[in-house]
């Protein structure tokens, strides 16, 4: 959800595991924002999709702790924020890491909590057929109602 909302093409999305990628479900991107120069020039442009790739990153534990907080665990994610450490090591000062990633994941906590209903849409139909295309995957989240909700409060 996060991806397409960012614009980003989705390829497909899983809920099969596939072990030797260390992953359980998994949304594939046909073309990623690129970060080329991260190394050696942070423009605005690359720390925008720096920052896109990070959220998309972030999405998944994210929606696993909306849903359920008591079934997240620490492991959840894992391979996401290896990807994310290695963004912000780019990006950031050491001191600026935290309160970074803590507006990632405000940020990206947003974009779920307003767009819930196209989640549990998506989440829906990979239990019923476990893989989907990219193709119907946007239109799902397209056709799903946008509910923002000011009142919500924080985590």
């Amino acid at each position: 959800v996060v991806a397409h909302l960012l614009q980003h093409p989705l390829k497909s999305v899983t809920v099969v595991p596939n072990k030797s990628e260390n992953f359980t479900g998994c949304c594939f991107i046909r073309r990623q924002p690129s970060v080329k120069g991260i190394d050696t020039d942070v423009t605005s442009k690359i720390t925008r999709a720096a920052q896109e790739r990070i959220m998309v990153a972030l999405a998944g534990v994210v929606a696993q702790r909306l849903f359920n907080p008591r079934t997240f665990r620490t492991l959840h994610g894992d391979s996401d924020h290896r990807e994310v450490l290695a963004y912000v090591g780019h990006l950031m000062r050491e001191n600026e890491t935290e309160p970074f990633l803590d507006w990632m994941e405000v940020r990206t906590d947003n974009l779920l909590r307003d767009n819930w209903k196209a989640v549990e849409m998506l989440a829906e139909k990979l239990i019923c057929r476990q893989t989907i295309s990219g193709e119907e995957a946007h239109e799902i989240i397209r056709t799903a109602p946008f509910e923002p909700n000011w009142d919500r409060g924080t985590k």
